[in-house]
């Protein structure tokens, strides 16, 4: 009888562990969907997996819980959880989720600009990764990986590791992740001067997603990011082509934010080819949809080129109006990056009294 409870009882308790990992799980695909439901999912698997003393379950919940805040936009929180959720996964040596949240902390801390520490993360994933012969671990980090050594500069290790990770996504079929970081190629063949280079990686990309389905998004990336590669050489009216293309299908998808800036690219490149009434039909309308949507420093841009453009033409009340807003504008992109630090630094205070909270309920 006493065997039969105790087989009984490690049942129960294996179905308990699972559904926690389950729901944490769930709430991690929630995240960028739906962030205010996947939080209270997450903060349930980890109060569950408190209750029961199941360290697996709490370092789930805590990645879960640090991804969910990423997407809100709480960075200083989502470090917080993560850190506590690699803690974790080190006690219980669960190198599979190491590598992960080791790449979860990367994406945060770019999004910081925090390169030389995301590196460290980076780089931690990839070893283990490696070890594992996991190849969307493995991918997912070399994508990472060259992100931030573009950012720090060093251009021939960043190539090597976007190329790896392009590879890396074609294996797995995942075209469209293999397209997005051949578009951060270009992005970065371009900051180098080698246009030429950019549009050959861009040309492989069109041959790819001409033959997907629902793809206008992409397509409308892959022609603006080819316009930029022709503006830079100088070949400004492949590159009006190439962004009116863009323009049109973003139009099509309704996707306004960036059909404002597709409007700015076309206004600025109408300037350059001395055709100031199409500019100034663009640009006016890339400022409209830009306060519309309140976007500050698309304002701030649109502003700037009208100001230049009604400069160049001699109009010079409307040329000192917009550049008095641009100035304007700048003061509130300053205010605003004042407030945004003002926010992390509350987001500090709130992840100690987080870790006050958590030590409580397990003294309890």
């Amino acid at each position: 009888m006493i065997l039969i409870e105790g087989i009984f009882f490690k049942g129960f308790a294996q179905q308990a562990d699972s559904l926690i990992l389950q729901k944490a799980s769930k709430a991690f695909e929630l995240a960028s969907v739906n962030s205010d439901l996947a939080y209270t999912m997450a903060k349930e698997a980890l109060g569950e997996s408190i209750k029961i003393s199941f360290k697996s379950g709490e370092a789930n919940a805590f990645n879960t819980l640090g991804w969910v805040l990423m997407h809100k936009g709480k960075l200083d929180s989502s470090l917080y959880y993560l850190e506590k959720s690699l803690q974790l996964f080190t006690e219980v040596s669960s190198f599979y989720d190491l590598a992960r949240v080791n790449i979860n902390l990367t994406e945060v801390l770019t999004k910081q600009s925090r390169f030389g520490e995301a590196i460290n993360f980076a780089l931690e994933a990839d070893s283990l990764s490696s070890k594992l012969n996991n190849l969307p671990l493995q991918t997912d980090t070399k994508r990472l990986l060259g992100i931030l050594y573009r950012e720090q500069g060093d251009i021939n290790l960043s190539v090597n590791y976007f190329n790896q990770a392009i590879i890396g996504f074609e294996k797995q079929g995942d075209i469209r992740r293999s397209v997005n970081t051949a578009i951060s190629l270009s992005i970065l063949l371009r900051k180098v001067n080698l246009a030429d280079s950019s549009l050959s990686v861009l040309k492989k990309c069109m041959v790819l997603v001409e033959g997907s389905e629902n793809n206008d998004y992409q397509l409308a990336m892959i022609h603006e990011h080819m316009g930029d590669s022709y503006f830079l050489k100088g070949g400004f009216q492949e590159a009006l082509r190439q962004y009116i293309l863009s323009y049109n299908l973003f139009e099509k998808l309704g996707n306004l934010a960036d059909v404002a800036y597709e409007a700015m690219v076309v206004g600025k490149t109408h300037i350059a080819l001395n055709q100031y009434t199409q500019a100034e039909y663009f640009l006016s309308r890339a400022l409209s949809i830009a306060d519309s949507l309140e976007f500050v420093s698309y304002q701030f841009d649109a502003s700037s080129e009208l100001a230049s453009l009604y400069n160049a033409t001699g109009q010079w009340q409307k040329a000192y109006d917009h550049l008095n807003l641009s100035m304007v504008l700048k003061e509130k992109l300053e205010q605003q990056k004042q407030l945004q630090n003002l926010a992390e630094l509350k987001e500090k205070f709130e992840s100690e009294k987080r870790e006050q909270e958590i030590a409580l309920l397990k003294s309890n």
